[in-house]
């Protein structure tokens, strides 16, 4: 980024899936997550020193049907993706060493209104997460 008049210049260019739809950052700067709504995945990447991104091991991570929003809780702990087609929130913990996501026991499905888009997490403390539902007109909250 150019300090002066806010310009921005492309580091590199890296592979984010077939139709890519939302993207996150941890807390820490070191890992980057994209959704890809056609495949039902989670694309991972480690940050390098200077910005490119290298796609992580084990992955991509399986998500629900056509993931559309996604947030990280203030910790970096905690990643949550809104499933459109399948009217939920999948829940992951990212493992701190690797960065690889990986769901939570019985977190593949937190029920939600009608189609989820976006999705928020309380930023003070992480303990609600919220949901924009497209479909119903609704929002839907979390108490984690």
């Amino acid at each position: 980024m150019n300090y002066t008049n806010g310009q921005l210049t492309p580091i590199s260019t890296t592979d984010a899936g077939i139709k890519p739809s939302a993207i996150a950052s941890d807390p820490t700067g070191r890992f980057v997550y994209v959704t890809d709504q056609y495949q039902n995945e989670i694309l991972a990447y480690n940050i390098l020193t200077g910005g490119a991104l290298q796609s992580q091991l084990n992955g991509p991570f399986p998500t629900g049907l056509y993931p559309y929003g996604m947030v990280i809780d203030p910790r970096g702990k905690f990643l949550y993706v809104t499933n459109f087609n399948a009217n939920s929130v999948s829940a992951y913990t990212i493992d701190a060493a690797t960065g690889n996501p990986v769901q939570v026991s019985g977190g593949s499905g937190y029920g939600t209104g009608t189609e989820p888009t976006c999705i928020v997490i309380e930023p003070a403390y992480g303990r609600y997460v919220y949901t924009a539902n497209f479909v119903d007109s609704t929002v839907t909250g979390f108490k984690l």
